[in-house]
């Protein structure tokens, strides 16, 4: 489940909105925000950072055919980044 509420799906993703994410699109912006939110409401406190790098890749892999963007540096570092704030945890870099 999202964060997201159908209020979010309708507003654009400008530079400042909290779900840009570096992405080429509103559509993609708002396919990595719901990859934050799942990754949040998912990670339990015990998971290794290779559990959760394994998960984050497969949620971005099912974005990509989509958004290929959302490999693209800058994206990467700014989902890892809004994540570790969340957590309040370092991540051991994978990719």
């Amino acid at each position: 489940m999202s964060d997201m509420d159908d209020a979010d799906e309708a507003r654009e993703i400008g530079f400042n909105h909290p779900d840009h994410c570096g992405m080429f699109s509103d559509d993609g912006n708002r396919a990595a925000a719901r990859i934050i939110a799942e990754m949040k409401e998912e990670t339990k406190a015990k998971d290794s950072d290779q559990v959760i790098y394994d998960r984050l890749t497969a949620k971005m892999n099912a974005v990509e055919p989509a958004h290929g963007e959302i490999w693209d540096t800058e994206v990467r570092e700014i989902i890892i980044s809004r994540l570790v704030r969340a957590w309040g945890r370092e991540l051991t870099p994978y990719f």
